[in-house]
């Protein structure tokens, strides 16, 4: 019986490990293959999947709306490169947040 493509594609599937920038200057950069929901403790999201430069893994990243205005800006698609740098923590007027600078293409 022939392969079945996507079945194979399912069978191959794994769950990505996240990348958490933690500290100042933290950065990840690889080609964007890929948007997937999520479900946290906060709700439901999505995240990015990154084929990492630096592992060759894929690696999931949540996608805040820092991440996701800053992408949108640069209308950064799958299939393109993409960085992202943490700029430090922000004392946002509601919530802190982490800040991120991106870059694509």
């Amino acid at each position: 019986m022939a392969g079945n493509g996507f079945r194979d594609r399912l069978q191959g599937a794994s769950k990505p490990k996240f990348w958490i920038a933690e500290k100042e200057g933290d950065m990840i950069t690889g080609k964007l293959v890929d948007f997937r929901p999520i479900t946290s403790r906060f709700g439901e999201g999505e995240m990015m999947i990154i084929l990492d430069d630096e592992t060759k893994e894929e690696r999931g990243v949540f996608l805040s709306s820092v991440l996701r205005t800053a992408r949108e800006k640069q209308n950064i698609q799958i299939g393109e490169r993409i960085g992202i740098k943490f700029l430090g923590e922000v004392k946002g007027e509601n919530a802190d947040y982490k800040d991120l600078i991106v870059t694509g293409k």
